[in-house]
């Protein structure tokens, strides 16, 4: 995996997962059914929370650009934040800080929120 910044979407697991939920969505696929695919194609990624927490945000970030948040993803991205997930690897402290406040505010959106 790349990252070139701390932002939701600056890795490129998490972008290429965000494109491939919207992807299954404009082909006709319902927001779970799209979530089990992208998901199941990143499943060698998945024993890592690092990486699970990545393919996670990519989709909810996905989710909530086309309105339509699932609550397993709702839920699973505020558990594996809560958790550390995706704090590890940083190249510097302004970097591991920024990742750090990046993941509260989602959290923080995430936990004001319902999903469908």
């Amino acid at each position: 995996m790349g990252a070139w910044g701390p932002e939701l979407l600056e890795n490129d697991t998490s972008l290429d997962a965000s494109c491939m939920f919207k992807e299954h969505i404009q082909n006709g696929h319902t927001p779970d059914r799209a979530t089990q695919m992208t998901t199941s194609y990143w499943k060698h990624l998945r024993s890592r929370k690092d990486d699970k927490t990545y393919v996670y945000i990519g989709i909810a970030m996905a989710q909530l650009e086309l309105n339509c948040l699932t609550e397993h993803v709702r839920k699973t991205v505020i558990g594996l934040i809560k958790s550390g997930g995706s704090l590890e690897g940083w190249f510097s402290e302004h970097d591991a800080r920024r990742r750090k406040r990046v993941l509260l505010v989602l959290r923080n959106r995430l936990d004001n929120m319902k999903g469908i």
